[in-house]
Order: structure tokens, then sequence, then C-alpha cells
């Protein structure tokens, strides 16, 4: 990705981090961006020991912090990702990175990042970073403090969304009140809802959307991430059903897709590269994806939901 790619409206950093597999279970990170369009900068790499079973560890710990039930106090559970984000921080940016953020974005109000990220950098949750220095001065989150989004690196770049027709999902009559705010700010009525598969594949199969948000569960599968699904009225959405011939009429118009759902953004290695509900529904057409990257609660899951659309 270089500044000639055609943006209209550059972001303050697209961060490009590209992983490749060393020797000895090492793998290397390496980093490079162009600054508002113009300025491109190496930032150098680092290497890390056994990264992918380190991250796969730190994806169930989330979860766990994730889960009323193991996660301890709410207390315990800020300390527990402040550590994580200093050390993220500390361990995985490399120097001339760090250095970076706190000359050009740490007093940068509202600076946007599109980090565009392959192989298993494409599961390290940047957002969680949380920048801290030897002296004592700390930085909120990325997530806080950046307006972050991710990409991939061999996809071009959505400049523009559709806004309408849109189509709602409820694979869980049990999540109505998670999906409500959403379907009243986007206009669709409790009649349009969509809430068995049969509904679901003819629209599927008969029409464009501009906007498609799905309200439910994820059943994330870590071993072949194609094969994730999501539950809806007693039968199963299979992520490998988006390749069916059959629907391809849906992703005509470039959606613009919210997948309401526990861990829907967590990806892994697949049969021909890395696969998952983001990486899998923008190569089939969508123009844009939003998903959760570990388990979340239904409360968190409604707030955050009303906010998208209002």
């Amino acid at each position: 990705m270089g500044a000639d790619d055609g943006l209209q409206l550059w972001p303050d950093l697209v961060l490009s981090i590209d992983s490749s597999v060393e020797a000895a279970g090492r793998v290397r990170l390496w980093f490079r961006g162009v600054v508002k369009g113009t300025e491109r900068v190496d930032f150098g790499w680092v290497e890390i020991q056994e990264l992918s079973s380190q991250l796969n560890e730190l994806l169930l710990v989330l979860n766990r912090w994730a889960d009323p039930q193991q996660r301890g106090t709410n207390e315990s559970v800020a300390t527990h990702l402040e550590g994580l984000g200093s050390k993220l921080f500390q361990e995985l940016l490399s120097p001339e990175l760090r250095d970076f953020y706190w000359s050009r974005l740490d007093q940068a109000e509202g600076a946007t990042v599109l980090i565009a990220a392959d192989g298993d950098a494409a599961s390290i949750p940047w957002e969680l970073v949380k920048p801290g220095d030897n002296s004592g001065h700390t930085a909120p989150y990325w997530c806080e403090h950046l307006s972050l989004s991710r990409w991939f690196p061999d996809r071009p770049i959505a400049e523009s969304l559709p806004g309408t027709p849109v189509a709602c999902v409820l694979g869980d009559v049990g999540l109505e009140y998670v999906g409500q705010p959403v379907h009243e700010a986007l206009g669709v009525s409790a009649g349009e809802v969509i809430r068995t598969s049969p509904d679901l594949l003819s629209v599927l199969k008969t029409s464009e959307r501009g906007i498609f948000h799905w309200t439910g569960h994820g059943l994330y599968n870590p071993k072949n991430p194609s094969l994730s699904s999501l539950p809806i009225g007693g039968a199963t959405f299979q992520l490998s059903d988006i390749c069916a011939p059959s629907i391809s009429r849906f992703f005509a118009g470039g959606p613009w897709v919210f997948v309401h759902a526990c861990s829907s953004s967590r990806t892994a290695q697949g049969l021909l590269g890395i696969g998952g509900w983001p990486p899998d529904l923008i190569a089939a057409g969508a123009a844009a994806v939003i998903g959760t990257a570990w388990d979340v609660t239904t409360a968190t899951a409604a707030v955050f939901g009303k906010a998208v659309y209002t």
C-alpha cells in the first residue's frame, strides 16, 4: 500500500504490518507506514518467539475476562488489561514506531490510523495497545485515543459505503433487547427482521443490500475458521455458505456488514491463507466488516450496537 493508491482523504497514518516466519519458530513483524498520504516511513521490525501459540492463549484469556462468571472483579480486570496493553506497546512495537507514536500521535486528538496487517499480525489485538514509557508517562488505549480501523493489504480500500437497502438478522430471540435499538435506528420494523434460515437465504439469493446487521451468537472454529458459524432459528449459517454462487447477488452492491456476535472478527490460518468472517466476507464482495475480536457480554453488545448507528 503506497502513497499513490488513489485515496481522496488519507488517514494520519496507514500502518502496514507484515509477518514472516524466521528460524526456530520466530515470527518477524515489519512495520511500514504512509503518513498523511505523502511520507513513507520504515519503522523497522521486531521478532517474537512462538507468536501463534501466544496469541491463542491471549485470546482465551481475553474471553475469560469478558465472562462475568470467570473474570473476577471489574477492578482486577482493569488492572490486567492495563498491564497487557503496556506489554503490547513495549514488546510488539518497534522502537521506531514507539518513538513515532510519542512524537506524532500522542498529542494528536482524534488521529486516524488504518492498520493493514497480514498473517499472525492480523490476529494481534492492536486496539488494546496502551502506550507508556520509563518515566511513568502513559496514554489511553489505542482504541480509546485513536480513530482506529483495519484493512487487508491485498484488497482495495472502500472509500464510500452504500446505505440502503438494509437487512437485519436476529439469530436468537433471547437477544431481542440487543437487536431492537439497532433495528429502530436503521428503520427496520419488527416484521422485517430476519429470524429464520429460510428467510435469510431468500434475502441472500434475491437481493442486494447496503447494510447487513446480524445480532446473535457466534461459534468460532479455531482449527478451520471457514467452518465458523452463526446459529439462527434452530439452524446455522456457516461462513463457508457465503461462497455459494447462489448468493453472489447479495454482494454485488458491496454491502457494509456488521456481524454482532462473539469472536466474529477472529481469524486463523485456513487452507489458502487467513480465514474468518472479515477476510472471507471482504473476499466475497463486502465493502467493510465490523466484528468482535473476542467474546462480549450482552449488556456491552446492546450499548455498542446502538452507538454504531446513532
